[in-house]
């Protein structure tokens, strides 16, 4: 269950449609390499499921995000998952991650990068897009 006292969560409504996630994440300093341990509960189960598969690559990606933003080396444990699925798809999830990630570490991203990769998870429930995964290097879908 989640702690949500350290969970962080995003919500926005945008053109009438809520967007919103909830992460409980650990993150700590290493000295060697980049750590992403992602065995957690999605919605308060234990799922593998092929419906949760793209949810759970957006998560990652937007960690992958701000790695690749960070001079240091961290080790991130994903705890939990809260993610409606009328309100959530793998770029909303993502953003959450940047977003956690960035509150907890203090690193800097740039705010004209955040907002348009905000701008970019406003068009996620566009189309196909809600099923695809994110690239936030690229604002595209894949």
């Amino acid at each position: 269950m989640t702690n949500y006292d350290s969970a962080f969560r995003w919500m926005k409504v945008k053109n009438g449609r809520l967007h919103f996630a909830s992460i409980e994440l650990d993150i700590q300093k290493n000295d060697f390499e980049n750590k992403i341990v992602d065995d957690y509960l999605v919605n308060g189960f234990k799922n593998d499921s092929e419906g949760i598969k793209p949810w759970k690559k957006g998560l990652i990606r937007g960690l992958e995000f701000t790695l690749s933003k960070s001079s240091n080396f961290w080790t991130i444990v994903i705890k939990e998952l809260q993610a409606p699925v009328l309100d959530s798809n793998p770029a909303i999830i993502g953003y959450t991650a940047i977003l956690a990630f960035i509150e907890k570490t203090k690193i800097i991203i740039d705010e004209d990068d955040l907002r348009k990769i905000e701008l970019f998870v406003y068009e996620s429930w566009k189309g196909s897009n809600a099923d695809k995964v994110p690239n936030f290097n690229k604002l595209i879908f894949e």
